[in-house]
């Protein structure tokens, strides 16, 4: 069988961080908590409780040794449960990323890489 391709221009980390989300849109808001699967700098698989719809705005923070990492995210897809049965597998981006939390996510992945 062959291995899979690749699609991501930067390279993701297999970082599993404590993560809380809320989705900005439509009410009710609804909030919740998860892990990241893994992390870069322009998105992460999170395993979420809920099943959220692709294109749903999200506030992010994640739960590290130096503190949060408040972040903007968009799930871009979803899919069945994780191999443990617990949660819902997501693909996130952050488009929008300010200098500051660009540079925060910087340090989280070399602190962990």
């Amino acid at each position: 069988m062959p291995e899979p391709v690749e699609k991501r221009q930067v390279p993701r980390s297999a970082i599993k961080l404590p993560v809380l989300y809320r989705r900005k849109a439509p009410a009710p808001v609804k909030a919740g908590v998860g892990w990241t699967h893994n992390l870069g700098e322009e998105g992460a698989c999170l395993e979420l409780t809920d099943r959220l719809e692709a294109s749903s705005a999200l506030q992010l923070v994640f739960q590290t040794d130096q503190g949060c990492l408040n972040l903007s995210g968009v799930v871009i897809w979803a899919a069945g449960i994780s191999s443990k049965g617990e949660g819902v597998l997501h693909g996130v981006t952050f488009p929008e990323l300010t200098p500051d939390q660009r540079q925060g996510l910087r340090e989280l992945l070399r602190s962990n890489g």
